[in-house]
């Protein structure tokens, strides 16, 4: 179950949205929460795959944002983890005057 993360700042406050396709036997929660330690950033989820059993032919459209917070300029990164095993990691850079330009993706 692949995840989208874009990471986007709107009147000088950072979010992270996440975007994915849930069905069947698989289920994605969101579970936080969201731990800082200086410019790194981590967000955990509940990934769940099903096998064994019958699963329903349904896809869903999932997103959830995550604020990040009004960040200084510079490099970060976000680790999104399933269950505290990393998944997925984000870096990106927080422009100065980013006031309400997208951000920048490495």
């Amino acid at each position: 179950m692949p995840v989208s993360v874009s990471v986007v700042t709107t009147n000088g406050i950072t979010s992270a949205e996440y975007k994915w396709n849930q069905g069947g036997c698989e289920d994605m929660d969101s579970i936080g929460p969201l731990i800082r330690k200086g410019s790194h950033f981590s967000y955990n989820f509940d990934l769940k795959v099903e096998t064994g059993v019958f699963c329903p032919q349904y896809v869903i459209a999932e997103h959830t944002t995550v604020v990040l917070g009004a960040l200084s300029p510079g490099i970060y990164t976000l680790i999104t983890t399933s269950w505290g095993v990393p998944v997925a990691t984000t870096t990106f850079t927080v422009p100065k005057n980013s006031g309400k330009q997208p951000l920048n993706h490495l």
